[in-house]
């Protein structure tokens, strides 16, 4: 991953169970992404949650049918 520019990867859960499956550490930054099998599932809550207490605007949701209209929706492999 460093050859990528990522620092480390980590998971992110609170205490009344919001999670996000990963969050890259990228030098100054912390990038939430999402893992679903269908964009339909996907619950983006925990996400705006995030993205609002720690003042990051760039996130991914990765799904194997992801909607492409919508923004920050991605396949795996265009990670």
């Amino acid at each position: 991953m460093r050859k990528y520019g990522i620092d480390k990867i980590r998971f992110w859960r609170t205490i009344d169970k919001k999670e996000i499956d990963f969050i890259l550490l990228q030098k100054n930054k912390k990038i939430p992404i999402e893992v679903k099998l269908n964009s339909v599932q996907a619950n983006i809550s925990s996400l705006k949650y995030f993205i609002k207490n720690y003042n990051e605007k760039k996130f991914y949701i990765v799904a194997l049918d992801h909607q492409s209209e919508k923004q920050n929706y991605i396949y795996p492999w265009e990670i």
